[in-house]
């Protein structure tokens, strides 16, 4: 389920998400490919972006839980989570096959009782 802020004006996207799926037996929902135009960093699309997001994986999809991985350098990505409820949540291993790259990222979570919008 992508998302694409276009404030203002609507064929010029500043932001992107995607809601998607993870474990439905216990609705468990991930946010993954999170991005903000680059020129438009620092004025709180992420944060905007990452709560409408997650209205809709809690109001929209009675999502328990959801989750993401972020790389544990990107400093402000995690602020930028942390602001919006998110928490530290362990850590993952993945394997980026085509640069023969194999990452641990930082995993957070909120779970529906967290959230607060």
């Amino acid at each position: 389920m992508p998302l694409v802020l276009c404030p203002g004006q609507p064929h010029r996207p500043v932001a992107y998400g995607e809601l998607n799926l993870l474990d439905g037996g216990r609705s468990h929902y991930w946010l993954g490919h999170l991005i903000v135009d680059p020129a438009r960093r620092g004025c709180g699309l992420g944060q905007e972006l990452a709560r409408q997001l997650l209205g809709r994986a809690f109001r929209g999809l009675a999502a328990a839980r959801v989750s993401l991985v972020v790389f544990p350098e990107n400093e402000r990505a995690i602020a930028c989570y942390r602001k919006v409820g998110f928490r530290a949540d362990g850590w993952e291993v993945h394997d980026f096959g085509a640069y023969a790259r194999r990452v641990r990222l930082l995993r957070m979570a909120i779970e529906w009782g967290e959230w607060r919008y």
